[in-house]
Parts: structure tokens; sequence; C-alpha cells
């Protein structure tokens, strides 16, 4: 896994929508590669926060979210860019965790498991959050599109 380095520090967060965030962070990989992650949080009809997690949790980005109400779910990108997700899991302990099944044997290495799986077998699984977001398992099970 890459080193990530803590060397930028501009968060920027924003509106897009009604009760839909966007959370924008530049960051470094091996010291020396810029990048940066993109985060989503939609406030539900019920209030609960839906979370797209894909930037390093920053205490700005951990209180924003916390503002916004209680996160209910937590989806990582794809199985390839989940490496701030177990962050936003100790922060919000109480969300339910979801991607697609293959996810689950890179995090058994970490030690932890993911709270709920799409699998093949059932793509269309139920969480509670369809009536308001859209979601499907990409063809290649490489994750959700939201």
């Amino acid at each position: 896994m890459a080193a990530l380095s803590e060397d930028i520090d501009d968060v920027v967060i924003r509106e897009v929508a009604q009760d839909v965030w966007s959370i924008s962070r530049p960051f470094t990989i091996w010291k020396f590669v810029p990048v940066g992650g993109h985060s989503v949080a939609i406030k539900l009809k019920s209030g609960h926060v839906w979370l797209f997690a894909w930037t390093p949790l920053t205490d700005l980005t951990r209180s924003k979210i916390a503002e916004l109400g209680e996160v209910k779910y937590i989806i990582a990108p794809n199985p390839f860019h989940y490496y701030f997700l177990k962050s936003y899991r100790d922060a919000f302990p109480d969300a339910l965790v979801i991607e697609v099944d293959v996810l689950n044997t890179k995090l058994a290495v970490a030690g932890w498991q993911l709270d709920a799986v799409i699998t093949a077998e059932a793509p269309m699984t139920s969480f509670g959050f369809e009536d308001e977001i859209e979601h499907w398992p990409q063809e290649s099970g490489h994750g959700l599109l939201s």
C-alpha cells in the first residue's frame, strides 16, 4: 500500500445541491505523487447520512459529517480505493459499511470485514436508502456506481 503524505491539508467541503455535500481533499502518495479524493455525504429524508468515503478523514471532515446527522451508511468506492474506509468506520461505528464482496478478501488481511456486501448472486440487495439513491454493482463486479 502506498504511503500517504499529510503535507497537503486543504479540505474543500461544500453543499452542491440541497442536502448533498462534496468533500474534496488533495493528498500525495509515496510523498511525491499529488492525487486527491472526493467523498460525498447525502442527508436522507430520514435525517440519516449516506456517505461515499474516499478522502482522508480529517477533524474538519468528521465534524461536518457529524453536523449533518447520524451516519447510517458508508459506501466504499470500490475494491481498489478503500484506503480511508477504516477511519470512517472507526469514526462512525454504528454505520453500515457496504461494498461488493471482493473487498472483504482484502479487508480480512487487515483484520476486519464489511458489514454488508453486494454479490453477483444478490446484486440488488436492499439496505434502506434505495428510494433516494440509485446504485448498482458494476458489471465487472468492481464496485458500486452511485
